[in-house]
Parts: C-alpha cells; structure tokens; sequence
C-alpha cells in the first residue's frame, strides 16, 4: 500500500495583502465561507494523505495547530512545522521533514496554501493514483488559463513530459499554468539538500522542479476547464475566489 504524506505552504508575509497581513495570515483570511487554509486541506482529504503537515509562520502555529478541531477536519492526521524565515518555498518545503517524525513515505503532496480550488475536487480525486513512480518521479498539476503570464507556465509534449517551466513570462510557452500542487518521490528532501541559494536568497521551487526535468522525471496532470482554481495572492483573486465559492454554492441548493 502506498504511504502519502501531505505538506501545505502556508507561510510567508502577505506582502500583497497588507496591511491586513500584516496582523493576519493571508491562509486565515476568508474565500466567502470558510478560510484559505480550508482549500488545500479539503485536497490533502481526498487524496488520502497519512499525514498532513502545514509549514507557517511562528506567530499563526497555534491557528494551525488545531486545525482539525476548528475547521473539522478530524479524520486528518494535522501537525505544524514553522519555517524560521522567509527563505523559499523548496526551503518551506524541507521544514516540514523533521514533523514527520522518522516515518517514511511513499509520495509527498505539495500544495501551496493560497491556492483554492474553488470547485474540481472530483477532479483532483485520483490524481495521486495517476502519478505513477514508473513513469515519473515527480508530477505537477497544471490548468489552461487566460493570463498564464502571471503564473509560473508550463510547456508539455503530447505525452505531457513537462519540458519547460518559466515563471511569469512576457511571451508564455503555454496556456497551462502550475496550480501550486505537485506529487513529489521520496528523493525529494534530498534533492533539496543539494539545491543552492537564489540571488533572492531563497531556495527555490523551480530550481527543484528542474533537478526532476533535467533527468526526464518530471511530467503533468492537466485539470479540466470546468475547474475552477484561484491563486488568492492578491486582494482582486481572494475577492473573485470569494464569488465564484458563492455561486457554486447557490447552484447547488
């Protein structure tokens, strides 16, 4: 049986946000009914993760800490790991190893903590399962958007090799954009270990995803149109989130 662990990034300042983050964490702050945080959690549910981990700030632990019990998530296994500071998402990302106590895995699950899928969690379901280690060590899940130059964008074959990611280009090689969750194999910290600071001063999360596309391991799962997917970074994104999350829900009563 395949053993998956999830880690949710959920860290970082805000900054675009301010000055409502600067006392709240943009992950706190809500998309109409329920908090950011909610969203990605909702996606380590139906992937059947073992274990989650929400990598944050210092000061939002406690929030997160009892997430199971607030937001009802009590059939997940939630612990919290702080990131000391600010220094990438692949940093972000390796906090999360000592939460996991020693216990060993299969798969991890990264999921940025902004993004929101607003409706498509039948979609999602499954994907896990798609992202089979044969034929690739590491997946990225990715979505047709109308300004891929605002997103990290990703070029892929017809067999969905992934074979260019370029971070908010001025000419897209494509329309799909990463939605921020990735399926990684169990070389991923170590990969990690091996990266190098950025001139931002971050490890970065492209330059992991290349160590996985150098070597030919790196492919996608592309999510249909239908799925409704917001990066809520912005205070215009957390508001369209906010409406598409009301609409859904009138529809369906």
């Amino acid at each position: 049986m395949t053993r998956r662990a999830g880690i949710i990034l959920a860290g970082g300042s805000g900054s675009r946000m301010s000055p409502i983050t600067d006392k709240v964490n943009k992950h706190l702050l809500p998309v109409y009914d329920k908090p950011v945080i909610s969203y990605p959690l909702e996606v380590m549910r139906v992937l059947d993760v073992d274990q989650a981990v929400i990598v944050c700030n210092e000061r939002d632990q406690a929030s997160y800490a009892d997430a199971s019990d607030w937001l009802g998530f009590w059939d997940l296994q939630i612990s919290t790991a702080v990131q000391p500071k600010p220094d990438g998402l692949a940093s972000a990302v390796y906090t999360a190893r000592s939460a996991f106590g020693g216990e060993s895995f299969d798969q991890y699950i990264v999921s940025v903590g902004d993004g929101v899928y607003v409706t498509g969690l039948d979609q999602v379901i499954g994907i896990e399962r798609r992202a089979k280690p044969e034929q690739a060590l590491a997946w990225v899940v990715i979505k047709e958007h109308s300004h891929p130059q605002d997103f990290g964008v990703v070029a892929i074959d017809a067999k969905d090799n992934v074979t260019a990611i370029v971070e908010k280009p001025n000419s897209p090689p494509s329309s799909f954009v990463c939605t921020g969750l990735y399926i990684f194999d169990v070389s991923l910290f170590s990969r990690i270990d091996k990266l190098t600071y950025s001139a931002r001063g971050e490890l970065e999360m492209s330059d992991l995803l290349e160590s996985y596309l150098g070597q030919n391991q790196l492919r996608a799962i592309a999510l249909p149109d239908d799925v409704l997917w917001f990066d809520v970074g912005t205070p215009d994104r957390l508001l369209d989130a906010s409406i598409a999350r009301r609409e859904s829900l009138m529809s369906n009563k």
